[in-house]
Order: C-alpha cells, then sequence, then structure tokens
C-alpha cells in the first residue's frame, strides 16, 4: 500500500512560545474522514483559532489546507496546496472531496434545526 493511499487530517492551533514566538502545535491527527469532520465541526462550534491539513499519512505531501466554512456556512474553506501534483494522487483528491461533502451534509441537517 502506498502511502497516498491514506489520507492524514491533521489538527493545528497556534501556540505562543516565550523565547520564539508563536509557533505550530499539532494537537490531533487522525486518518478517519467522519472522525475529522466531527472534530472540525466542533472546534468551529467552540470558536477555537484552528486549521487543518490533509496530507498523505507519512505527512509529506500536503493536499489541502481548511480553515472555517465558507460565507454561506454551508461548506468548508479550502485551499488546495499543491495544483500541480500528479494525477496518479487521485485518491488525495477524493479525501478532500470526501471530507468536503460530508461537512455540507452534516450542516445541511444541522442548519434547519438551528434555524428555530
Amino acid at each position: 500500500m502506498q502511502a497516498t493511499e491514506i489520507p492524514r487530517f491533521n489538527f493545528i492551533e497556534w501556540q505562543k512560545d516565550q523565547n520564539a514566538g508563536p509557533k505550530e502545535h499539532f494537537y490531533f491527527v487522525t486518518t478517519d474522514v467522519n472522525e475529522a469532520v466531527d472534530h472540525y465541526l466542533h472546534r468551529l462550534r467552540e470558536h477555537h483559532p484552528f486549521y487543518m491539513t490533509i496530507s498523505s499519512v507519512d505527512g509529506r505531501i500536503c493536499f489541502a489546507r481548511a480553515n472555517g466554512l465558507s460565507s454561506d456556512k454551508t461548506k468548508p474553506r479550502m485551499i488546495h496546496m499543491n495544483p500541480d501534483l500528479n494525477q496518479k494522487i487521485d485518491d488525495d483528491t477524493w479525501f478532500t472531496h470526501q471530507f468536503m461533502k460530508t461537512i455540507e451534509r452534516k450542516l445541511s441537517l444541522i442548519r434547519p434545526v438551528a434555524a428555530e
């Protein structure tokens, strides 16, 4: 199995270091899309500043970065990090798409309750 066949969802927050200033801290990592979506939405509801990257399981190739929701609050705000990646890594764009679709689905289920 190649390293790119499994996605890695990395949740990152900023920590203050008195000597070096702000630095990134990986506080949660998962390979499960549903777990990543649940954690992402939970952190958004708590208004914690963080961002998430989707990478190869070995962490060497970053495919996308997400932080927050779109202006209409229906999908994650995604930035594709390597648009020039070879098409042989289709699995990873599929995982990015899967993450986005799962968030959109869960937000659509939450939205009617929030409107009441």
